[in-house]
């Protein structure tokens, strides 16, 4: 029989802002969702739904975007945005040297050339800039070029994010901003983002695109957006999972000794760590699964760990490590 692994920091799933969302919001879990009303849902995102994601883009940016696109989640509306914006002379998609893991298939679904480590260096390319980043939390406001678009996944307070109070994170300069309601509430399994714009002719090239993908948004996943925007005390919810995600990074941080000292960033969900032979038997022995840092472009050795697990799981981990650390 093989060996159970026990303790999963991998796959980027916020388990530990998911709970913060349903103890800050527990009226969400016994609200039951009215399914005879969901029909086809409009191929844009419904009204109400687009008129909360730009109240929320200008509490998170300060700006007001003119189109809003919803999505099933952000990776689709990276996809959108790639489609719509290349042209037959369009050949590459240029990103940060270290990079979501799936931004390698995204470029080849769109055919174009991956080129991690090249912003603002090519020309005939698509611009993509995530800040925060995956997986070092970096954040910029440089302007890499008049067409980028800008990954906004982890842009909230729930990562690090000061929105409130000067001096405010920086955003990027960019033409799209690309956000993401499942990591920004937690709920990873309601896939729903959004692509901002004000750009006419992007935003109906996107439109179309993913109209003949989704044909629509799934009318459960929008009705819970709503819920979520609607009747969610943010600034509880943001109080509670940043609280969860610095709770966690102190945990970690109990294994200082064994990473050589590698801080954690301060803001994004990951910590991203250099490792030897040494440190893959202890997190083996200790039953972690973590992210390979060759999934984001490490040419190194290396790994990525889930900051956004609950408190319990995070400590049952940290004490597993400890535990093989003093076996070897």
């Amino acid at each position: 029989m093989s060996k159970k692994t026990k303790h999963h920091f991998g796959w980027g799933d916020t388990y530990g802002v998911r709970e913060a969302m349903m103890l800050t919001a527990p009226h969400l879990a016994l609200n039951p969702m009215p399914i005879g009303d969901f029909g086809y849902p409009k191929h844009g995102g419904e009204d109400e739904l687009i008129d909360l994601i730009r109240k929320l883009c200008i509490r998170l940016t300060g700006k007001s975007y003119k189109h809003i696109l919803i999505t099933q989640g952000c990776t689709n509306a990276i996809n959108a945005y790639c489609h719509a914006e290349a042209d037959s002379k369009t050949e590459y998609f240029a990103c940060r040297k270290l990079y979501f893991p799936l931004y390698l298939d995204i470029a080849t679904n769109a055919g174009l050339i991956f080129k991690p480590g090249t912003l603002g260096k090519l020309l005939n390319s698509i611009e993509i800039i995530d800040s925060p980043s995956n997986p070092l939390g970096f954040v910029d406001g440089i302007d890499y070029g008049s067409r980028t678009l800008w990954d906004a996944a982890y842009h909230s307070p729930t990562y690090g994010v000061n929105i409130s109070k000067a001096p405010k994170t920086p955003i990027p300069a960019h033409v799209a901003m690309a956000g993401s309601l499942s990591k920004f509430s937690g709920i990873n399994g309601i896939r729903l983002g959004w692509l901002a714009t004000d750009e006419d002719e992007l935003y109906k090239s996107a439109l179309r695109w993913s109209t003949a993908d989704t044909s629509g948004i799934s009318w459960p996943s929008q009705w819970l957006g709503m819920e979520i925007l609607k009747n969610v005390d943010l600034e509880a919810f943001w109080r509670r999972s940043a609280a969860t995600i610095d709770d966690n990074k102190i945990e970690i941080n109990k294994l200082s000794k064994i990473f050589g000292g590698q801080e954690i960033p301060d803001k994004g969900m990951f910590a991203f760590f250099e490792v030897d032979d040494r440190i893959h038997q202890i997190l083996d022995k200790a039953d972690v699964v973590t992210m390979p840092g060759s999934r984001c472009g490490d040419t190194g050795d290396s790994v990525r760990i889930n900051l956004a697990h609950t408190r319990e799981a995070t400590a049952a981990m940290v004490k597993a490590v400890l535990k093989a650390d003093r076996r070897k």
